[in-house]
């Protein structure tokens, strides 16, 4: 039993053609820069754990109010950025999926 109407066919389409694609290929785009923003956080904690651990004095003008503090905020964006990676790799795949049902659904007699 349905709970909802179902879109035509011909309907889905032109919202994957005006809305989802797009969405999808935009955001496809910034996976270069997500990886060059991610590759820089990490050589930032690299810096920043070697400045604490061979005992460099903690910047006393620093947003962090320590090395802890500082080390845990790059740990997130780290984080982050691994999540909106694997985020874009699943929109690859609905791309995929959505740009096969553009060329291959038909309606379908009722």
């Amino acid at each position: 039993m349905e709970l909802y109407a179902m879109p035509t066919i011909s309907a889905a389409k032109t919202i994957l053609q005006l809305q989802v694609i797009p969405k999808f290929e935009k955001s496809i785009l910034r996976e270069e820069s997500v990886k060059m923003e991610l590759a820089d956080d990490e050589r930032t904690l690299a810096a920043v754990m070697e400045d604490r651990d061979t005992g460099v004095e903690f910047p006393a003008n620093g947003p962090y109010g320590s090395y802890a503090a500082w080390i845990d905020q790059l740990n997130k964006e780290i984080k982050t950025g691994n999540g909106s990676l694997e985020r874009i790799e699943v929109m690859k795949a609905e791309l995929l999926a959505a740009k096969f049902f553009l060329e291959n659904a038909t309606e379908i007699p009722a």
